[in-house]
């Protein structure tokens, strides 16, 4: 089965007097996302603020967030 891990940020929206404006660029990747699940890709979103324990489990993630959160978000694939 093929799957995607996702490591992603999720951003709070911002509320303004307006009303609340999102983030159109995550907006997006989580949509293509969601599109990708649609054809039988199983797909794992993890926040490395939310579950620290995921990054440990992975060291290549881990080595990447050491050194910045800039690199957000960060995917692998794999195909079985």
């Amino acid at each position: 089965m093929n799957s995607v891990t996702v490591f992603r940020h999720v951003p709070q929206p911002i509320i303004g007097m307006i009303g609340v404006l999102r983030n159109r660029n995550f907006e997006a990747s989580e949509a293509n996302l969601d599109w990708l699940e649609t054809t039988g890709v199983l797909v794992e979103r993890i926040d490395p603020a939310g579950e620290p324990s995921e990054v440990v489990a992975r060291p290549v993630a881990q080595q990447l967030l050491s050194a910045t959160s800039e690199c957000l978000p960060v995917s692998s694939a794999s195909v079985a």
